[in-house]
């Protein structure tokens, strides 16, 4: 639920630059893209530590 409501926040809250037109539509594109990255990094990352690849 918790990312649900957040997916809904931040696609509201980028419709709303959109159409205020404070940000062009590359650069939402590009945000939306980099957020895209950094939550697929985070999961792999939770994911790699979960399994005990431990090299210490």
């Amino acid at each position: 639920m918790k990312w649900m409501s957040m997916t809904l926040f931040f696609w509201g809250l980028g419709l709303w630059i959109g159409s205020n037109r404070c940000l062009p539509l590359w650069a939402i594109v590009a945000l939306a893209m980099l957020g895209i990255v950094l939550w697929g990094w985070a999961v792999w990352l939770e994911h790699w530590e979960g399994a005990g690849h431990d090299e210490r």
